[in-house]
């Protein structure tokens, strides 16, 4: 395999070398490099060996913010997520993700790159609904970690295509997530739960009224149109301060995860009704429920394990 240094300047030099054989025709690749001539013939000899390794990819000013747009946009295409899912990605990637890194080079992207990346969104990286009026204040270890793995799919994506040599986001993890409290409903409060809701935005008018059709909906907007995703977290916040609950909108999840492994219902139906994709993942998350109940913590093990 050949290569070249030729002086351009002072201190710097063309670097001339061949990449590979593509349709029978030598491709040529030309770089340049600023430093001495040893250092340059040194950083030749190791695009050499880098070619030599197949690990050549050919040099792009794609940028972060660019590649991410265009990956979401390929996934919605291909259907290759939800469209609740496609939602949440664009939130982070225009959030979370582009604001930080959008201007970085693609190919330039180094694990400090991604280190820097995590503590500034964990003390200033709350923009777009988990942001704050005045711009300031960061976002949770959680949020982080959701952003990361945006990150880390769309550049195994660019290894996979040769745009990149690694994905930093393999050898760079997210910040590790505190455990947190799960906070549930009591059973009296679950008992009491519709007639909490009555009268409020929340309150699900479809309720009560005879057998539903395949299209009616359960919680409407006023105007009976469909709600936005989001605005059931929101609406349910201002709803739970009202009524002194200190649920989150998710924390129902939760109290209905809890209703059923209660009454003995298998990991796997709970996992497939919770839109789990392994019941590993409802046993990892709802552990400390399953362990109250050793009978229930075996049954619920066996059954993952498809026993």
């Amino acid at each position: 395999m050949k290569g070249h240094v030729r002086r351009r300047g002072a201190r710097s030099w063309e670097l001339k070398y061949d990449a590979d054989r593509a349709g029978g025709r030598r491709r040529t690749v030309f770089k340049s490099f600023k430093g001495t001539r040893r250092e340059a013939q040194a950083e030749l000899v190791r695009l050499l060996a880098q070619v030599a390794d197949g690990g050549h990819v050919d040099p792009s000013r794609l940028t972060v913010a660019e590649y991410m747009r265009s990956r979401l946009q390929h996934w919605r295409a291909m259907s290759a997520i939800s469209p609740k899912t496609a939602q949440g990605y664009a939130g982070l990637i225009e959030n979370q993700i582009v604001p930080f890194l959008g201007t970085k080079l693609i190919q330039k992207l180094a694990t400090r790159d991604i280190e820097t990346w995590h503590a500034t969104l964990l003390t200033k990286g709350a923009k777009g609904r988990h942001g704050r009026p005045d711009g300031q204040g960061g976002v949770s270890a959680r949020t982080v970690g959701h952003a990361h793995r945006v990150l880390a799919k769309a550049l195994h994506e660019a290894t996979r295509h040769e745009l990149v040599l690694r994905n930093v986001c393999t050898a760079q993890r997210a910040p590790k997530i505190a455990a947190e409290d799960m906070h549930i409903l009591s059973p009296q409060q679950v008992i009491e739960f519709s007639t909490l809701l009555e009268g409020h935005e929340l309150g699900p008018p479809a309720l009560g009224q005879g057998k539903l059709s395949d299209t009616d909906l359960v919680f409407p907007a006023l105007d009976g149109s469909p709600r936005p995703p989001d605005s059931f977290g929101s609406a349910w916040s201002k709803l739970a301060d009202k009524l002194g609950l200190e649920v989150s909108f998710h924390g129902l999840r939760h109290t209905h995860a809890s209703q059923l492994i209660d009454a003995g219902v298998d990991v796997v139906t709970i996992a497939r009704r919770l839109g789990h994709s392994s019941p590993a993942i409802t046993l990892n998350v709802y552990a400390h429920l399953f362990r109250k109940d050793d009978g229930k913590a075996a049954a619920a093990i066996d059954a993952a394990l498809g026993r």
